[in-house]
């Protein structure tokens, strides 16, 4: 393994490839973690990204220290792509204290994104982690519903009728606002039911992926 490791330090890959290999077939996770960073970077090799992340997992899987770093910033710089399933990724490993252990604050923040933009797993986590009070997180039930609810609300899409509420310019309670949606690809047609009764029809509405616009 050392030899390996001058092997890469001198740029030799073709020999730190023929060093690590049969350390690889023998489970030794340092060797999967150097071999996994030579895939992933293309060094000495065909650049195989999914073989190399594939190694550096399998070592971290075993508690390599190592691996986990590498393996939770790998999916750091997919999630900051928008890549939601990176982002379900480096949540469920952070909370898992790869990386050294992070503050569980960050770790929930990743699931939250990938969940507001419609990653299912991600809303099942968080309504487990949130009713169970997994990884050291207080349960918390509001929390809980709230994301069973946008689970329903993803599950469901758009069309049908949602409530909301706006803030009252007289300084009263906030005003409930019912909302009828109904798509047609990325057409948004409906009505706005507010203060008063009125009733109004949506105009210039239009979906973008998981955004929509109207007025």
């Amino acid at each position: 393994l050392e030899d390996a490791v001058s092997a890469i330090g001198n740029e030799d890959y073709k020999k730190a490839h023929e060093l690590l290999q049969p350390l690889v077939d023998e489970g030794n996770v340092a060797a999967q973690t150097r071999l996994g960073a030579m895939y992933v970077n293309g060094q000495g090799v065909e650049m195989d990204f999914a073989k190399g992340l594939g190694l550096i997992m399998e070592a971290a899987n075993q508690g390599y220290d190592k691996a986990q770093n590498i393996a939770l910033k790998i999916y750091i710089d997919i999630a900051n792509t928008g890549d939601t399933g990176a982002m379900y990724n480096t949540g469920g490993l952070c909370l898992k204290g790869w990386g050294g252990g992070q503050d569980k604050t960050a770790c929930l923040e990743w699931l939250e994104r990938a969940a507001k933009l419609g990653h299912e797993r991600s809303g099942k986590v968080l309504n487990r982690i949130y009713t169970k009070g997994m990884y050291g997180i207080t349960p918390d039930e509001e929390e809980a519903t709230y994301w069973n609810d946008r689970l329903a609300a993803f599950a469901a899409g758009l069309d049908g009728e949602w409530i909301g509420e706006a803030p009252n310019s007289m300084g009263g309670p906030p005003i409930k606002i019912v909302f009828t949606f109904e798509t047609d690809g990325n057409n948004l047609d409906g009505t706005i039911l507010g203060f008063g009764g009125n009733k109004n029809q949506l105009i210039d509405g239009k979906i973008d992926g998981n955004d929509f616009t109207f007025r």
